[in-house]
């Protein structure tokens, strides 16, 4: 008897309901990258991202890539916010839960593959790049309300066109490591969409013949997983995450980009929502405009 797809079993997970604890890590990592965004303003990565694209997530892909996330938000080969949490914001209309939702499901399928992918994958790929085009597609089928079934056949079309060579690191001056951030992006995105719409992909694309696994590794493992929870909840101390550090990282790069204390206590009230009132999703968007023109 055949065993069923790995992508299939990881989109079984993708569905799950996802719990709050799980949500609150989510509005850590936003924050995150929000200060990411902030403290890039100025780059010539966040100048590019404003020339290529009208919308704030978007132009943020680039800006948001420039400065690092904390290394305890992602693993020691890939950083998933800066492609997951893009693709997250990527639907106007959706609410604040259903955006945390999409960046906990999509670091789940960036990191399970990833946990699944060798040395000699992370020696050659970027891996946030090859992992992160899986972790947009996961986070933008979340926002439109996909079923098992689309997610695993989305996923294998991304799968079927990841990529991102690690050479960029031999010209550390160049902007190829925030473009593999953008088209990671599109890419997870567009693929999701499609399938939205009617595609259908390979589902048997990470172990199949000439799949993921023997094109770029030379021994894969299982896919990576944290029991019967999330994997965002094994990321860094996430029993008790410094909240305290990251407000205060954002205070620092909204000052970096050119930006005041207000600009930055906004942010954080955006992404945390302390006082546990309604979530302003128009205000985030319309704030990552601004911050990204």
């Amino acid at each position: 008897m055949m065993s069923e797809a790995l992508l299939t079993q990881l989109a079984t997970r993708l569905t799950r309901p996802v719990d709050d604890a799980s949500r609150g890590l989510a509005r850590v990592h936003l924050l995150d990258w929000l200060a990411c965004v902030a403290g890039g303003r100025d780059s010539e990565a966040a100048a590019l991202g404003s020339a290529v694209s009208m919308r704030g997530w978007e132009r943020a892909t680039y800006g948001g890539a420039y400065i690092a996330m904390e290394s305890g938000h992602g693993s020691d080969h890939i950083n998933p916010g800066p492609v997951v949490i893009p693709a997250a914001l990527s639907m106007p209309s959706a609410a604040m839960e259903a955006r945390l939702d999409a960046i906990v499901r999509g670091y789940e399928a960036a990191l399970a593959i990833g946990g699944a992918l060798d040395d000699h994958h992370f020696g050659l790929w970027h891996g946030t790049s090859t992992c992160g085009v899986f972790g947009a597609c996961a986070a933008f089928g979340s926002v439109i309300g996909f079923a098992g079934v689309e997610y695993a056949n989305a996923l294998g079309n991304a799968g079927s066109v990841a990529g991102g060579l690690l050479h960029f690191q031999h010209h550390p001056d160049l902007l190829t490591g925030p473009w593999h951030v953008y088209n990671a992006v599109r890419i997870g995105r567009d693929a999701a969409l499609h399938v939205h719409y009617g595609a259908t992909g390979p589902q048997d694309m990470l172990e199949g013949a000439q799949g993921v696994f023997a094109a770029m590794t030379c021994k894969a493992g299982n896919l990576g997983a944290h029991g019967d929870g999330w994997i965002i909840q094994a990321l860094g101390d996430s029993a008790a995450p410094d909240v305290a550090a990251i407000k205060d990282k954002m205070a620092a790069q909204a000052h970096a980009g050119g930006l005041n204390a207000q600009h930055a206590e906004r942010a954080i009230a955006l992404a945390l929502n302390e006082d546990g009132g309604a979530d302003d999703t128009d205000a985030l968007d319309t704030m990552l405009e601004a911050w990204t023109q």
